[in-house]
């Protein structure tokens, strides 16, 4: 594995300009990172609409230790590499 940042979704991006998720993963791909399409301990982040709220993806995320970010916080991870 490279070190490029590993990510999955939940939610909907709409909200913070993105029409579908497709466009975030456009998005999250020009600043470096991959999307995983699936959630295991593989996986660095998990984007949501809400990090406040609770559902399968979310819990799960949780348990494994992945991080959860915002649709519109991207960028934010994107430089911690």
């Amino acid at each position: 594995g490279g070190s490029e940042l590993q990510f999955e979704m939940t939610g909907y991006p709409k909200n913070f300009g993105f029409l579908a998720k497709e466009d975030f993963i456009e998005h999250a791909r020009s600043l470096g990172m991959r999307h995983r399409g699936k959630l295991d301990k593989e996986t660095d982040l998990l984007f949501c609409d809400d990090t406040g709220k609770s559902g399968n993806k979310l819990d799960k995320a949780r348990k494994l230790g992945v991080k959860v970010a915002r649709y519109d916080e991207a960028e934010l991870h994107a430089k911690k590499r």
